[in-house]
């Protein structure tokens, strides 16, 4: 209508995909795609939303998250059902976690054949592993779509779902208890702080016949330990420990390519002894554990294959200790820190209760959530929230202490709208502008904290990295403070400079033709961090189509309440679907752009239905458009 889609894709120069970009999705050992007829432009043409700004930066991204989430859609060979996975081909691991389905469903909600989500919902199983928002992102998909048999045929899966968490709910505090690894933000400082009280340790890697690149150190899929031809049928690491009163168990290791043996030796203080009761377990890294050894060092010896070639290489290795007598291991202590009530659990599940309340009603059933969400949300906010620093505080279960730090993770209060308009709430913004504020984003822990980015054996530590997975939730979070609250002074430029920080991060080797969205960025360098590429955890589009432009669909109606920075004249969004219908906004300051007169039009199937000479809340009812 507006917009020339074809000049609009190629403006987007994707070099970093990891999968063919003629093709839907991608191939694998259970997914497939051989008989996709549709190329990758085609797709896009036929299923998203198109943009059009002033800031070329943010379409050029807006356009890459497109051809990501597309890299990450694939078919099941068991039933030809649709998934969305974590991260695309050649990122180290590609498979199914429910760890980050809440933005699966939030970001993928915008693909105009609902196909594609209703199989990914239909196959989700009622098990869950991690905590997550993804029922509320099933509600949130209805309000676009209106699809209702969705909901229908899901609302048993649904409840399961929410009830398999019902045994870490405290009915004293009213709120759920986990542990932080468990949210997917593992290495905060909850396990900082437990490994502080209950143990030191240090590990230094050394090989031999070869030089060790990256096997500690927060790693990249080009950065690992080679044995690089060395020639040699066998190569060694040898790890020296100094923890006083402490064992060595285990030895994880993630292999880039794989030895033939690994055997492990440990020091007697003369000589090199074997390991004999070495267990091993393999998968997505190998795990090789051992009863308690009173030693200084280890040997680690890795075979190669000289017949064809290979050589072991790792990018890498964690030892863990295990601390007598009380048997605790210290990479899980800081992976997942104690136990405790958290802001992202019970944000989750009040969202999850209102949701489901939402739900019931739409179905005729009974609703039994909704005072469940009610008496939690009251909870989150007299239990967490902490007057005397204007911000949330994480408390530990057994010992009800405070975790001190402030994490970023609490603005997902506002991301699910569960606090009060009420100035003294808003204020724990401020932080965005300093504590938090950093070049590429919002640090995951404040900066003033002692453990802002302590350096610790695991690639993904959230003690201040920029974490697109929180990140994004903070933005929508923000957005809705700026529809939806009355009480604050955060503006709508501020909301674009925390997406345009965003964008920076979308890019690779200091390229902006390089694309790649990782797991966490440096809060101050221009580099990730951690190793998956094309990584699928987190939103990007729909900050920007909900948040930016406030195409905000309601059970009833389709608010339309763009957030754009002041100095912008122009903005076009077309091919958005909405309960059948399609929706282009377009705003004109002049009326010279699009020639359709100055000011803000709303057009339902071609036909302009709102209409704003400035820029303004516009909002069309649900009823009027079925009338007509």
């Amino acid at each position: 209508m507006f917009i020339d889609k074809k000049k609009a894709l190629e403006a987007t120069s994707v070099k970093s995909l990891n999968t063919p970009s003629e093709i839907i999705g991608h191939s694998d050992e259970v997914h497939e795609n051989e008989a996709e007829t549709l190329t990758q432009s085609e797709w896009l043409c036929k299923n998203i939303p198109f943009i059009e700004t002033p800031d070329t930066l943010l379409d050029k991204v807006y356009y890459y998250r497109w051809k990501n989430l597309l890299s990450c859609l694939a078919k099941r060979r068991e039933d030809g059902k649709y998934e969305l996975c974590e991260s695309a081909p050649g990122s180290y691991y590609h498979k199914y976690i429910d760890c980050a389905q809440g933005a699966h469903l939030r970001e993928a909600r915008w693909i105009r054949d609902i196909r594609y989500l209703n199989d990914y919902v239909d196959v989700t199983p009622s098990s869950v592993n991690y905590w997550n928002y993804f029922i509320d992102s099933v509600y949130q998909k209805y309000l676009l779509d209106g699809d209702i048999d969705l909901l229908r045929r899901n609302y048993q899966k649904l409840c399961d779902r929410f009830n398999a968490h019902s045994k870490k709910f405290d009915a004293d505090m009213g709120l759920y208890y986990t542990k932080n690894d468990l949210e997917g933000q593992e290495a905060g400082v909850n396990g900082f702080e437990k490994l502080e009280r209950e143990m030191t340790y240090t590990a230094s890697f050394t090989s031999s016949n070869t030089s060790l690149k990256a096997l500690t150190d927060n790693c990249t899929s080009d950065e690992y330990w080679s044995c690089k031809g060395s020639g040699n049928r066998v190569d060694s690491i040898e790890i020296s420990l100094a923890v006083e009163g402490f064992c060595p168990t285990d030895l994880r290791i993630w292999f880039k390519d794989e030895p033939l043996n690994v055997s492990v030796f440990y020091s007697d203080g003369e000589k090199w002894l074997p390991v004999s009761d070495l267990k091993r377990c393999d998968g997505e890294m190998t795990l090789l554990s051992f009863e308690k050894i009173r030693t200084d060092k280890l040997r680690l010896e890795l075979e190669n294959d000289l017949d064809n070639g290979r050589y072991a290489s790792i990018y890498e290795l964690v030892v863990v200790y295990r601390l007598e007598p009380w048997g605790c291991d210290s990479f899980w202590t800081v992976i997942g820190g104690d136990e405790s009530y958290r802001i992202n659990a019970n944000s989750f599940m009040s969202a999850a209760a209102y949701s489901l309340g939402k739900i019931s009603r739409l179905l005729g059933v009974e609703d039994t959530f909704t005072e469940k969400g009610d008496r939690l949300k009251e909870a989150i906010v007299s239990r967490l929230w902490d007057d005397g620093i204007s911000y949330f505080r994480e408390i530990t279960r057994d010992e009800k202490r405070v975790i001190v730090g402030k994490e970023s993770n609490a603005y997902s209060a506002w991301s699910f709208c569960l606090m009060p308009d009420c100035e003294k709430y808003a204020r724990a913004w401020e932080y965005t502008r300093n504590d938090f504020s950093a070049p590429f984003g919002l640090t995951s822990l404040e900066r003033k904290s002692p453990h802002y980015m302590q350096e610790f054996t695991h690639g993904c530590l959230w003690n201040g990295p920029v974490w697109p997975y929180t990140f994004s939730m903070i933005l929508c979070g923000m957005a809705n403070l700026l529809h939806l609250y009355r009480e604050h002074n955060v503006t709508r430029d501020e909301y674009f400079d925390l997406l345009k920080r965003y964008c920076l991060c979308h890019f690779d080797n200091f390229s902006e033709d390089d694309f790649a969205v990782r797991e966490d960025h440096h809060p101050e360098n221009n580099h990730w961090l951690a190793q998956a590429r094309e990584y699928n955890h987190s939103t990007f589009i729909d900050n920007v189509l909900n948040g930016l432009f406030g195409i905000r669909p309601e059970e009833d109606a389709l608010v339309i309440d763009p957030i754009i920075p002041d100095n912008w004249d122009f903005f076009c969004v077309e091919d958005v679907k909405w309960r059948g219908k399609d929706i282009t906004v377009v705003y004109d300051k002049t009326g010279e752009r699009y020639g359709k007169g100055s000011g803000l039009s709303v057009f339902v199937d071609g036909q302009r239905t709102a209409y704003s000479p400035s820029l303004q809340c516009l909002e069309i009812q649900l009823s009027e458009i079925f009338a007509n």
